[in-house]
């Protein structure tokens, strides 16, 4: 079904859904009901008050209100109401039967869950295509466009068919895309050889993996864990380095209290190092090196494991400590084992320079859903093979069975995988399933294109801000990761410093995020989220995505001119 406003609304969607399911169905009346009251809420407030229902699916519908985010209890209650004693399908039927915007937002946490008034999820972010916004906002998170929502709308449909249709059996066919989607993932990042993928809700969750493996390695072994930037690569990220939950909502639909542990643990210290100083200027690596050389040599002793995040691109672009820095204070330790996680989350990396983190003892953290553009939110952690083919089969402690099922795992980690639920995590599925058409179409591009093409838009905005004297962009270098050069040394995050106009101050923290909600519930203009660089400086953020780039060529005054849309609107607003 091609998709217009018109095959988009409520009651052709209903119809178009229940023609491929009601003619092999005899339950007609009790899947009318589920699919009507789900389809309806997913539509904001504003759009259902337009809505045209006959008095029977209003009476339906207001009969399953209140379990639109309770599947089974959802089903229960119609059955009951049409004395239909019917078996509940199984719950991956339950979760396909219902609208893509619902799919996609399942198997996240909080920040993927969408309002019910407003169906934007916690980043103000749509799983439904939004016309004629300004889009800028992919260091943070995207909202979904026209193709990927038309792709994932696609994969619905022939899933319900596969179902209903065909009598297939559908967990299969999903535990099978996970297996194709790991295989195809690890080989067109090119690293099959050296590494495989463990995959993760996000880039967040992703951060307890490694901490997890490694205690598995070295149980008898106290674990320093060095966090970069903590400020810089997020309050949740931070969180989940400690082994702490950082949302209320779980990937599996449970509840906890952040900041409680998912596990008892090794993890004796943590130990935080900025790559800024109090002004917000970044550090040198020098002055990065005498500062992390104490920590690490008062644990160098036998029974100690250190974990040294490295963060290959913060929210504001900026990365360290460099390899150099980091080879430096290995050479220097005697007795201590030392691990690296390299917080790739952005991935905003060309395919050439993962290899330069490549070693032995080096897990890096992806994500589809940051500069790749896929919505919120889907993660991976790379493993090296020589820790992912020795794992012991250490039991899995229960928080972490919150977050990963069995089929995330390689087969070379089938001793691991069989310890976590046998689940279907069908919304990571479709996102990381969206994210790899996106990957594939960038890396097409080629290497040497995707430089030109970032270095035009890089001299193009320079003029752009040049003409506002407002915005200060913060013009810092980016992390060289070898000695090659490639799109990822041209900056892809524009960080911006705002100067008000009358008191002609830069604006802190609390006036930037007001006028960052400004720019976006007023104007559908969506960029990264205030960050603080410094106790009294912080920046807003102006974001490639990897779809601006794909898409540059085809149409170079669109981009542009939302960069100067959007600083004409703060220029009004200041």
């Amino acid at each position: 079904m091609a998709l217009t406003p018109e095959t988009l609304s409520f009651k052709t969607r209903l119809a178009h859904d229940l023609s491929i399911i009601i003619p092999t169905h005899v339950s007609s009346n009790v899947i009318t009901a589920y699919l009507a009251t789900l389809l309806y809420h997913s539509y904001p407030k504003h759009k259902r008050e337009n809505i045209q229902l006959e008095p029977q699916l209003t009476e339906w519908i207001q009969l399953g209100k209140p379990y639109i985010y309770q599947l089974k209890n959802l089903w229960t209650t119609l059955s009951a109401h049409f004395n239909d004693e019917q078996q509940i399908p199984d719950e991956i039927i339950l979760k396909i039967l219902q609208p893509i915007e619902y799919i996609l937002q399942d198997g996240g946490d909080e920040r993927t869950y969408l309002n019910e008034e407003t169906q934007l999820g916690k980043y103000s972010t749509s799983m439904f295509p939004r016309e004629n916004i300004i889009d800028l906002s992919s260091c943070t998170a995207n909202n979904i466009t026209q193709s990927a929502y038309a792709k994932a709308y696609q994969l619905r449909e022939k899933w319900l068919k596969i179902i209903f249709n065909e009598k297939g059996d559908i967990k299969k066919i999903l535990t099978e895309a996970h297996v194709t989607l790991k295989k195809k993932l690890i080989e067109l990042l090119g690293i099959e050889q050296t590494y495989d993928i463990i995959l993760s809700p996000s880039g967040t969750d992703a951060e307890y993996m490694p901490n997890y493996l490694i205690e598995s390695l070295h149980p008898d072994k106290h674990i320093i864990n060095i966090v970069i930037s903590p400020l810089e690569i997020g309050s949740g990220s931070s969180l989940a380095a400690s082994d702490c939950f950082f949302s209320i909502q779980l990937p599996d639909n449970s509840s906890v209290n952040t900041f409680e542990k998912i596990r008892s643990s090794n993890v004796e210290e943590i130990k935080y190092v900025s790559l800024r100083d109090q002004n917000g200027d970044i550090k040198s690596q020098q002055q990065l090196y005498l500062e992390l050389f104490p920590i690490v040599k008062e644990h160098d002793h036998l029974n100690v494991a250190i974990i040294i995040h490295l963060v290959d691109s913060a929210k504001t672009g900026i990365g360290g400590p460099s390899l150099n820095t980091i080879s430096q204070l290995e050479d220097a330790l005697v007795h201590a084992k030392v691990y690296k996680i390299v917080d790739a989350a952005q991935f905003r990396i060309a395919r050439e320079n993962i290899d330069a983190y490549a070693d032995d003892n080096t897990f890096i953290i992806i994500t589809g859903s940051k500069f790749i553009g896929a919505p919120p939110f889907c993660g991976a952690v790379l493993v090296p093979k020589n820790i992912s083919l020795n794992m012991l089969e250490s039991p899995p402690p229960q928080g972490l069975k919150h977050f990963y099922n069995d089929i995330f795992f390689p087969d070379s980690m089938l001793n691991i995988a069989k310890k976590f639920p046998s689940d279907i995590n069908t919304g990571l599925l479709i996102r990381w399933l969206l994210a790899f058409d996106t990957i594939e179409q960038f890396y097409q591009l080629g290497s040497n294109n995707v430089k030109s093409i970032v270095s035009e838009i890089y001299h193009e905005l320079n003029h752009v801000f040049s003409q506002h004297d407002h915005c200060i962009v913060l013009n810092e270098p980016l992390l060289t990761r070898n000695n090659n050069h490639f799109w990822d040394e041209i900056p892809t995050i524009y960080s911006i410093e705002i100067i008000h106009s009358k008191t002609k101050e830069k604006l802190d923290f609390h006036e930037l995020t007001v006028l960052f909600k400004l720019l976006k519930d007023k104007h559908d203009c969506h960029l990264g989220q205030p960050v603080k660089i410094s106790p009294s400086r912080a920046v807003l953020r102006l974001a490639l995505s990897a779809n601006h780039i794909i898409e540059y060529n085809d149409n170079k005054k669109l981009l542009i001119d939302k960069f100067k849309k959007t600083l004409s609107l703060v220029d009004a607003l200041i």
